[in-house]
């Protein structure tokens, strides 16, 4: 299967482009019909280009009283993430990310710190980094900091970048490198385990 390529950039859009994305941003799409949010990201980076204008974060897809009620089932019912999602018609991801940033506050734990358009700040970042090098499964730095599961795994990989890049060691493992359910083990292992 063959890819069509896209036309080629005319000189207008690549100017559009210059002119514009560094305020605008993927908003700049508006100005070119004919290119994809995903073509202007790709030839802006191209040519060094970068934006100012911030999104705001997306919002969860569930809320109000929906929240309420997958806590309820959570907390009460003991359904699982999976199940809760089912029932609201949200992915699984969403349904474990409204209910453990939700339960964040309700659990006495303060929030990352976030700006204007929902997104964290240098001090949020800072408090995550610091969760991750404690070596915080996933789930708990959810649950204490109020960010997503995908917020997690990016600053996780952002910051083993940023140590590699400086000749640090990585980050260890989520959990101390313990397994957690779901984890599909060797026969060997299993048997190891059950040997002792």
């Amino acid at each position: 299967m063959t890819i069509p390529r896209s036309a080629p950039w005319t000189a207008q859009e690549i100017a559009a482009l210059r002119a514009y994305y560094p305020t605008e941003g993927h908003n700049v799409a508006r100005r070119l019909p004919g290119r994809s949010v995903h073509a202007l990201q790709v030839k802006a980076h191209k040519l060094g280009l970068k934006t100012t204008h911030k999104n705001p974060a997306p919002k969860p897809r569930l809320q109000g009283e929906a929240v309420e009620e997958a806590i309820r089932l959570r907390e009460i019912e003991n359904w699982s993430f999976s199940a809760i999602g089912k029932h609201f018609g949200v992915c699984e991801a969403s349904a474990c990310n409204v209910v453990t940033m939700a339960l964040c506050v309700r659990r006495g734990y303060r929030p990352a710190e976030r700006d204007q358009h929902g997104r964290l700040t240098a001090e949020g970042i800072e408090r995550l980094r610091y969760a991750l090098k404690k070596g915080f499964k996933g789930i708990e730095i959810q649950l204490r900091l109020g960010v997503s599961a995908a917020c997690v795994s990016e600053q996780r990989r952002r910051y083993n970048r940023d140590l590699l890049a400086r000749g640090k060691a990585p980050l260890p493992p989520p959990g101390g490198g313990q397994a957690y359910s779901g984890v599909k083990l060797s026969s060997a292992k299993r048997r190891q385990v059950e040997d002792r």
